[in-house]
């Protein structure tokens, strides 16, 4: 991911920032396995099967994006405190496709999600080495 931020300015050894991020995930979902099982005396089922099924999880690169606000504090010339916050989201995209249904002719993903997104807060010291 690559980061750009802008200080807005400092007043008293305090710095506001806004910066903004651009990038690529990598995301892996595992393999699925679901079983199901019928619980007879419920009316909707007669006996007791059950069926279980597995679906290969897919990997694959999705968009991210990030946005970041905070500020710094001067404790030195060299060192600041920094405390801020960043929002991140990963675009959405396939989890896991079709099992035995793929032989019957389906194709496609089976399991979609519609991105995920990360609040982090975060604290820190920057020191200046030159």
């Amino acid at each position: 991911m690559a980061n750009a931020y802008v200080d807005l300015g400092t007043l008293a050894g305090f710095t506001p920032y806004l910066g903004a991020g651009l990038g690529a995930t990598n995301l892996r979902f595992s393999d699925v396995s679901q079983t199901s099982a019928c619980i007879a005396g419920l009316g909707v089922c007669s006996g007791g099967s059950s069926a279980s099924a597995s679906y290969d999880g897919y990997d694959s690169w999705r968009f991210t994006y990030a946005l970041m606000a905070g500020v710094s504090y001067d404790v030195t010339d060299r060192l600041k405190l920094d405390l801020g916050y960043r929002y991140s989201h990963i675009g959405s995209g396939e989890m896991f496709g079709f099992g035995a249904e793929s032989l019957a002719g389906a194709s496609g993903a089976k399991g979609l999600d519609d991105g995920l997104g990360r609040h982090e807060l975060r604290a820190g010291l920057r020191l200046s080495i030159w």
